[in-house]
């Protein structure tokens, strides 16, 4: 019975192990921005919802940036930008941004925030050769960041 035991307990760490290899190869192959997201304030009129923003973003590129622009961007296809934030003039590597603000957004987005989907955020930098890059950030939901 001990035999059986101890054979369960090695198949479960192994199996943690490589689902944990696999996370971190996911976040070096292009999660160069992940973090979480908190709606509150919310006031419905009409087809319009205005809401207070609050996010947490981690920079996982491996680099330090300057200048970094961050912006609420429409669902795809057109992806415009419907709201920025103030810009971020150094923003260490490995280290995470608070950044805050009230928004008016469509009803239907807000309702798919509060279902299966995230709020679409873009994050604006140039890499060590000057050339501007645009990612997308990778985001989870949490009742409250502040």
């Amino acid at each position: 019975m001990t035999s059986l035991s101890f054979a369960r307990v090695r198949a479960t760490s192994l199996l943690a192990v490589f689902l944990l290899g696999a996370v971190v190869a996911v976040a070096k192959d292009g999660r160069d921005f992940a973090g979480f997201y908190s709606l509150s304030d919310v006031t419905e009129a009409g087809d319009r919802v205005q809401v207070t923003l609050q996010l947490q973003l981690f920079n996982y590129s491996g680099m330090p940036l300057e200048n970094v622009a961050v912006a609420l961007n429409s669902a795809q296809p057109e992806s415009a930008a419907i709201a920025r934030f103030a810009p971020i003039k150094l923003w260490p590597s490995g280290k995470d941004i608070m950044l805050i603000r009230t928004i008016t957004v469509p009803r239907e987005m807000f309702d798919r925030w509060r279902g299966h989907t995230h709020p679409n955020i873009f994050i604006t930098y140039h890499d060590s050769d000057g050339q501007a890059l645009e990612q997308t950030a990778q985001l989870t939901q949490r009742a409250q960041l502040l």
